[in-house]
């Protein structure tokens, strides 16, 4: 009777077991509470492989081998990603503490960077050789009539927020309301979010909050607007929350540090506590 190589074995555990856990995280969706969506092929690809390796390691279980008997220490390494999904427990939990928090300034930064790409895009599209250097027109070929019809896809280009708005059409809702505020404020909006308060808030005040993921949740960054209200103290942190107000420039405090910086303020008409979303997280489209 063959004897099957432990170290051998120990692998294909191990790469079974990795394999199980992503693939747990693919199939009930719950890859999204650890990495932007954009990233799901990556991690497909990845499943493939470990399948492919889990099976070709079950012919490697007879080997014989010098070590065959053995187990190293290293084994247990890959053991490390495995226990940390588990000890973290409700993965749409909501972690805010010694995170980084921006206000609504930080979407007036991201639309002026989108807006900035387009233009550039726009800019290298013109600067590239067209069928115009062949013939007189393009539009020689269409049809009596067609010429001078609208495409009705296309933008204004005199809209000043046109890039913006298409920048963020595949945004989350607390995202596209975020990329739409006037700077000078007056606009009313509706906002679902948790809360989040920081010492350095007045009794009145809260941030409705959501939590913004680039690449994966290690880089996930606490984002919102200041609420003023006198119901603010009938809230406690990570309640969900729904608020319709009026924005206004004013000062509100860095709930960092404490320190007062020119931003805008929702003065609260009605707020509403909800049942939590389905995850706390909103992920920026590049």
């Amino acid at each position: 009777m063959k004897k099957i190589n432990i170290g051998e074995l120990c692998w294909w555990l191990l790469i079974g077991a990795l394999s199980l856990v992503i693939g747990k995280l693919l199939i009930f969706d719950e890859l999204r509470f650890y990495l932007h969506p954009k990233m799901t092929k990556f991690v497909i690809a990845a499943e493939i492989i470990l399948l492919i390796l889990f099976v070709y390691q079950q012919t490697k279980l007879f080997k014989r081998t010098e070590n065959a008997f053995k187990i190293k220490i290293g084994y247990f390494l890959f053991l490390l990603p495995m226990f940390m999904l588990i000890l973290a427990g409700d993965a749409s939990a909501v972690i805010f503490t010694n995170r980084t928090v921006n206000l609504n300034s930080l979407a007036q930064d991201q639309t002026a960077l989108l807006t900035e790409q387009k233009n550039k895009e726009v800019v290298e599209k013109k600067a590239e050789p067209t069928a115009e250097t062949a013939v007189s027109s393009a539009y020689d070929a269409l049809p009596p009539g067609e010429m001078n019809a609208p495409d009705p896809g296309a933008t204004d280009p005199t809209d000043p927020n046109a890039d913006s708005v298409a920048a963020a059409e595949d945004e989350d809702p607390f995202l596209k309301t975020l990329f739409s505020l006037d700077e000078k404020g007056g606009q009313e909006i509706v906002l679902e979010g948790f809360v989040y308060k920081s010492e350095f808030f007045g009794k009145n005040e809260l941030l409705v909050s959501r939590m913004l993921v680039t690449c994966c949740a290690a880089d996930a960054t606490l984002m919102g607007i200041v609420a003023s209200t006198p119901m603010a103290q009938d809230f406690a942190d990570n309640d969900w929350i729904r608020v319709k107000g009026v924005t206004q420039k004013g000062l509100a405090k860095n709930p960092m540090n404490g320190e007062e910086e020119s931003k805008l303020i929702l003065q609260v008409k009605e707020i509403e506590k909800i049942e939590p979303l389905e995850t706390p997280y909103v992920y920026f489209s590049y």
